[in-house]
């Protein structure tokens, strides 16, 4: 067995809005602990991502938590 050390909180659903933004969908809003400048590890849902199959890593620049959380990733334009 392998131990990882990644925890999944939730997963992407889709671009937001016009300002390079993504939608996220958190499995528990109410005890986030997704916060600016925090060092994300996403991994792909489908062979067809453009994201590596082992995961790219990504630093928040901004996130709204609201009814579903709004985040800007460094380098995604």
């Amino acid at each position: 067995m392998t131990k990882s050390t990644n925890i999944h909180i939730g997963h992407c659903t889709s671009p937001h809005g016009i300002k390079c933004e993504f939608s996220f969908v958190l499995y528990n809003f109410d005890d986030s602990v997704l916060e600016d400048g925090m060092v994300l590890t996403l991994t792909p849902r489908s062979l067809e991502s453009s994201v590596p199959q082992d995961g790219k890593e990504f630093k928040i620049k901004s996130i709204r938590i609201g009814n579903k959380a709004i985040a800007t990733l460094e380098g995604v334009s």
